[in-house]
């Protein structure tokens, strides 16, 4: 899990791609499950947003 906080715009460059570049680094695969939760909004433009981004992850089999 990660927390975003800020503008909507930036969610995906500053939330996202973190996330999943970390992931990568690690040896996971994502499983298909994801939500984003938002505890605290107040508008697509606030830097006050706070957005909770989860990604179900597995373990990576070895490659036969």
């Amino acid at each position: 899990m990660s927390v975003y906080e800020g503008p909507f715009a930036d969610l995906f460059a500053k939330g996202y791609q973190p996330l999943l570049t970390a992931r990568h680094n690690m040896s996971y695969e994502l499983s298909g499950e994801s939500r984003a939760v938002y505890p605290v909004w107040y508008g697509p433009d606030s830097d006050k947003n706070h957005v909770e981004i989860q990604f179900g992850i597995q373990e990576m089999l070895p490659q036969p």
